[in-house]
């Protein structure tokens, strides 16, 4: 029996395999034809704001609270709070796979679940009769704060410092923690807070908004501060993280400051970093720091070897001028009105007018891409009316001769960028690409509007002083009584003989106590003593000596002073006395020691 068992078994066993096998195979070729993984980052996919607008783009990355999207060969910074929650549950997914979930600001690390069970373990189904407390937004009460570790300390709100949260911690002092490592409801506190104390601005972009708020998505052109001084995580390709500050850019090394300095080379940063520093410097009109190989969002198609063979020579190229001189140089920034070059050697500026129209062409296709500035209409309306000159309008001229009206608003970008309003509002222009007097009269108002800003603080200053001059100098008279004309210590002070500025008050009657500097006897006018009278005590024993040498004091003293000089006349007799007696016993002390040097003992 069991061998028949055998039999059947091995005989069944193979074809139930290979069945399986074949059904499996079916699948998985059904599968890779018809299902591509829908978490592939490097497909271009659609993506919706919370107003149901959409746009295609690829997704590059999450930074400071921003998804990274490319469009095209440009980069656009969008915050996650304006992202439907199927584009941020997409994120969340692919930064997971790639184990990069800390990219993402502590409230969208987790996927919101209304059924879910609050951490802390509370019951709250409707059979509950309990509320919970509401939210207290007093500054100084006392709440719980939870940072991403899900560590938690007590304290207040104290301040809030670019995108970190200061935190008064009882007995601790004052901790940061940044906003990306704070819970949902402590993001959800200092937004209503702030909303509720107007100062909402103070909020970085992407924490404005919280993620249940129908909001519009921010006009893409518009790039929020990149915050180019804040502290952050800097990575390297090989996976290295440090948290420092952007010093410098030297050559093609990245210098940063932390605990001491850092130095890194550009090729070594990550793609994510290098795309950062690229949009934090165009944010301040300085990408013009950075060497040409690395001011545009590295090739994708291009692999290591290529891309580092591309940056040594891919942004050489040859340079025309009008007389048909060329030479092969790579491209700085425009300066002044001159493009400046670098031949290897040294930088050389070159007039615009003196490039041709290719090297022309190649040179505003560069600005459009590193200034976040515009250039003049090919066609614009320049004719100017009374009420525009009357307003300071006027004409402007780029390096290509084209004109455009309008009045001179501020410079922006890192002084980069020229804000003229126009006639279709406020416009940014490439400073750098105005004609030379436009650029001298722009330097000159600048000038001129920092000296009146500094002389209307002056005014303001002055101001300030006469009326705390005049509040000093018109104080009311004091309800309570005083001493006015009264000494120290309440004695009264002789009458002046100089104008009185006041009218004369009605001082109590005082008598005047006379004392002898010799002897310390007071005495008054009741006993027949004026001042620079003698003294009645030292002149007492011979009444013909009236008038001689001892004579009383001549100024008025306090009973406290005449005291004092009473006691130290007493201390003084009575060191005369101590004296006498210390000669005398020393006196004693010889007699008896001569006497027993005599008897020769």
């Amino acid at each position: 029996m069991f061998a028949v068992l055998s039999l059947v078994a091995f005989v069944l066993t193979p074809t139930a395999i290979v069945r399986g096998q074949d059904e499996a195979a079916d699948t998985s070729e059904a599968v890779g034809e018809d299902v591509a993984d829908p978490y592939d980052r490097s497909q271009e996919r659609t993506w919706t704001d919370r107003q149901g607008r959409q746009q295609k783009a690829k997704f590059s990355g999450v930074l400071s609270g921003n998804v990274l999207l490319k469009v095209g060969g440009r980069i656009q910074r969008i915050p996650l709070a304006t992202l439907s929650d199927e584009d941020v549950d997409w994120i969340r997914e692919v930064l997971r796979r790639e184990d990069k979930l800390d990219q993402l600001p502590f409230a969208y690390r987790e996927k919101k679940d209304t059924a879910t069970m609050p951490a802390t373990g509370t019951d709250t189904s409707p059979s509950d009769a309990t509320t919970p407390a509401e939210e207290s937004y007093d500054r100084n009460a006392e709440r719980v704060w939870t940072d991403s570790n899900g560590k938690q300390v007590t304290g207040t709100y104290f301040s809030l410092f670019r995108e970190d949260v200061q935190i008064k911690v009882t007995g601790s002092g004052v901790v940061r923690v940044p906003l990306a490592n704070l819970s949902a409801s402590d993001i959800d506190w200092v937004r209503e807070y702030l909303r509720r104390n107007n100062q909402l601005n103070r909020l970085p972009l992407a924490y404005r908004l919280s993620p249940d708020d129908p909001a519009a998505m921010q006009d893409p052109e518009v790039v929020p501060q990149a915050g180019l001084r804040d502290e952050r995580i800097w990575t390297d390709r090989k996976g290295n993280k440090a948290r420092a500050r952007f010093f410098s850019i030297s050559g093609k090394d990245l210098k940063l400051t932390g605990r001491g300095f850092t130095t890194l080379p550009l090729a070594q940063l990550s793609r994510d970093d290098l795309i950062w520093l690229q949009d934090a410097l165009k944010e301040e009109g300085r990408l013009h720091e950075m060497p040409l190989a690395y001011r545009d969002p590295p090739d994708e198609s291009l692999s290591e070897l290529e891309l580092a063979r591309h940056r040594r020579t891919g942004y050489l190229r040859k340079w025309t001028q009008y007389n048909g001189k060329s030479f092969v140089a790579t491209y700085v920034r425009v300066s002044d009105g001159e493009v400046q070059l670098y031949d290897g050697s040294q930088q050389r500026g070159f007039p615009w007018y003196d490039l041709s129209d290719e090297d022309q062409e190649y040179v505003r296709a560069r600005l459009e891409r590193e200034i976040a500035g515009a250039f003049f209409p090919e066609k614009a309306d320049i004719v100017l009316t009374t009420d525009e000159i009357d307003n300071g309008w006027r004409l402007w001229t780029d390096l290509d001769e084209r004109q455009v009206k309008g009045r001179y608003v501020k410079r922006d970008h890192g002084l980069s960028v020229a804000v003229l309003e126009t006639p279709d509002g406020e416009q940014g222009y490439i400073f750098d690409f105005l004609g030379e007097e436009d650029r001298e009269y722009i330097d000159a108002e600048t000038k001129r509007r920092i000296e009146a800003e500094k002389a209307r603080r002056e005014q303001l200053a002055a101001a300030a002083r006469q009326e705390m001059e005049n509040r000093r100098n018109s104080r009311p008279s004091s309800p309570f009584p005083t001493s006015r004309g009264m000494g120290p210590h309440g004695a009264a002070t002789p009458p002046t003989m100089s104008e009185p500025r006041f009218p004369e008050p009605q001082f109590p009657e005082i008598v005047w106590v006379y004392s002898c500097m010799n002897c310390g006897a007071e005495f008054t006018e009741d006993d027949g003593v004026k001042a620079g009278d003698p003294c009645p005590r030292c002149n007492r024993q011979t009444p013909a000596n009236r008038g001689g040498q001892q004579v009383a004091s001549n100024g008025m003293t306090t009973p406290q002073a005449a005291g004092a000089q009473a006691a130290y006349n007493q201390g003084y007799q009575t060191g005369q006395l101590a004296g006498k007696v210390f000669l005398a016993v020393c006196g004693i002390v010889a007699i008896v020691f001569v006497i027993q040097k005599a008897s020769g003992k």
